[in-house]
């Protein structure tokens, strides 16, 4: 029978919710996924009456980017099957406290990252319809150097199902922990972002690290659901 790799999922009981914060058990799943994946999903955290909203406010403005001429600055990685969209913090009717200030997040970030993590910029990353076949290249959210130990997580608010069909995110699980900036293509004068020096890594990671990856770790395509929060 052929084995499935797929991120740990953390499911939200019935004691959960009343306490508003995750048992002893549920927390050191979390952490084990992240510390052997560097991938979890937290199922059912957030309502999904507030993910609906947040999808409708933001395709209307995504749809306003995609007509406007700055459109070609926010394909992320170039490439024009995902957009880059501020989330709708200026909107009071969207400050939902379960996606701004989950009190499931905020408690594995504190178990994982250590005492009063601090949340420093929020954005969003969106698949645009219509795209299949383009896909970014295999990279890194990080352009330098970074230390090998727990220092950070992105947090995704699952707007939508994710699907193989849909185009779900794509992860190598388990390569936070041993990758480094040399694995990935240095930046040059035409690819480097903001005040980066020539020569410092890009997000990329080299075409060869990747392949030797595969052999060891294949890729895989998260499935969510609506409601539930990806860390990585």
């Amino acid at each position: 029978m052929a084995s499935y790799d797929a991120p740990r999922a953390v499911f939200l009981h019935s004691q959960d919710k009343l306490n508003g914060r995750y048992g002893d058990g549920a927390v050191q799943s979390a952490l084990e996924g992240l510390h052997q994946d560097g991938l979890l999903v937290l199922k059912g955290v957030v309502d999904i009456a507030h993910v609906d909203h947040l999808r409708h406010v933001m395709t209307a403005e995504g749809q306003e980017i995609l007509r406007s001429e700055q459109r070609a600055g926010l394909y992320n990685q170039g490439v024009k099957s995902n957009i880059l969209q501020n989330p709708p913090v200026a909107q009071r009717d969207c400050l939902y406290d379960d996606v701004f200030f989950n009190p499931y997040v905020v408690q594995i970030a504190n178990a994982y990252l250590g005492s009063t993590p601090t949340t420093n910029f929020m954005t969003a990353n969106n698949a645009l319809a219509e795209t299949s076949g383009l896909r970014q290249p295999v990279h890194k959210d990080i352009t330098f150097n970074h230390p090998t130990c727990p220092f950070y997580f992105i947090a995704n608010i699952v707007l939508s199902d994710f699907s193989v069909e849909n185009g779900a995110t794509e992860f190598w699980l388990g390569t936070h922990a041993h990758t480094v900036a040399d694995d990935q293509v240095p930046c040059t004068v035409s690819t480097r972002v903001r005040d980066q020096n020539v020569g410092e890594p890009s997000c990329n990671v080299r075409p060869e690290v990747v392949e030797e990856r595969r052999k060891v770790r294949p890729p895989i395509q998260a499935l969510c659901k609506k409601g539930d929060v990806v860390i990585r």
